[in-house]
């Protein structure tokens, strides 16, 4: 499984490089696949990564109807992480940190 995370992972990275060049629609597309992997995968870290940037695309291409949906979901699964884990170190993870320190 180590090659499909990885490539799910770069997926994201993909996206969040597009959102900063403001290409909102591939950016989506490449987070709705991520999504898609992550869930059938069960890569929970990167299905709330997944969400956390397809709201901030949904946002930042003026679609933000959606954008709270996508930050709930992805607060949601890092605090399910965090509880699965028995600690709260998970909220200083890099990769979960913008989850929790977005305003809700």
């Amino acid at each position: 499984m180590g090659l499909q995370y990885a490539s799910t992972e770069c997926t994201i990275y993909l996206a969040e490089a597009l959102i900063g060049m403001k290409s909102y629609a591939m950016a989506q597309s490449k987070l709705e696949n991520a999504l898609n992997n992550s869930e059938r995968l069960g890569l929970q870290d990167l299905l709330a990564q997944s969400h956390f940037f397809l709201g901030r695309t949904l946002e930042a291409s003026g679609h933000s109807a959606g954008a709270p949906d996508q930050y709930r979901q992805a607060r949601q699964i890092a605090d399910s992480i965090q509880k699965e884990a028995h600690t709260d170190t998970i909220a200083r993870r890099s990769d979960l940190t913008a989850i929790y320190t977005h305003p809700a």
